[in-house]
């Protein structure tokens, strides 16, 4: 898992930043009083929740990070339906994909509500914006699966410290779908960030 010093200047850049607004806007449509935040980061999620009146605590399995648990989202410190949404954005990744589904099953057991889910999605996705004087704004966007990814991604995966990603090392969507079902939620959305289109979110409703 990351530790402090991975989150540098260079980590707060470019398409991340709209990945973030992705976080906060899709947080902040479910109007949670509490919320679990699962991988502190740099703080500025859990930062920026706060100041619009949001109750956040933060978990993470490295102490350096300084979040309010400390501890393992397969195994977290919480009573039954704690939080009212549970945001979860490029975490699970780090750990092997057979610990995917006991993990958004804790995430289940302690969220009463929603899940704000980000992987990593390494599959093609394109997306064409036109903004045109005096018409409407056009957008089309389109993944292709089963094209494989430019260039061989291993590299940057182990430098990330990335166990799996969807479209990597044999990870599908399809297969991300069907653990999600498996763990008791339901899929509301899916959806690519355009600015960063490597990060695939998922809005997850808790069955009963």
């Amino acid at each position: 898992m990351p530790t402090k010093a991975h989150y540098s200047s260079n980590y707060v850049i470019g398409g991340r930043i709209y990945s973030y607004a992705h976080q906060l806007q899709t947080a902040l449509v479910q109007k949670p009083t509490n919320l679990l935040e699962v991988g502190k980061g740099p703080g500025l999620v859990a930062s920026a929740l706060r100041a619009a009146g949001v109750i956040v605590v933060t978990l993470d399995v490295q102490p350096d990070l300084e979040p309010d648990l400390v501890g393992s989202v397969t195994k977290i410190p919480a009573r039954d339906n704690a939080y009212d949404v549970s945001l979860c954005c490029q975490v699970l990744e780090h750990l092997s994909f057979d610990q995917f589904v006991p993990a958004l099953r804790e995430l289940w057991r302690v969220t009463s509500r929603k899940l704000v889910l980000s992987l990593p999605d390494l599959t093609r996705h394109y997306y064409i914006k036109l903004r045109l004087p005096k018409l409407k704004e056009l957008a089309w966007e389109h993944s292709f699966p089963f094209w494989p990814p430019e260039g061989v991604p291993s590299l940057r995966v182990e430098r990330d410290g990335h166990l799996w990603e969807v479209g990597c090392r044999g990870t599908t969507v399809r297969d991300v779908r069907v653990a999600i079902l498996k763990s008791g939620w339901s899929i509301e959305r899916t959806w690519r960030v355009p600015e960063m289109v490597w990060h695939r979110f998922f809005l997850l409703k808790k069955m009963s």
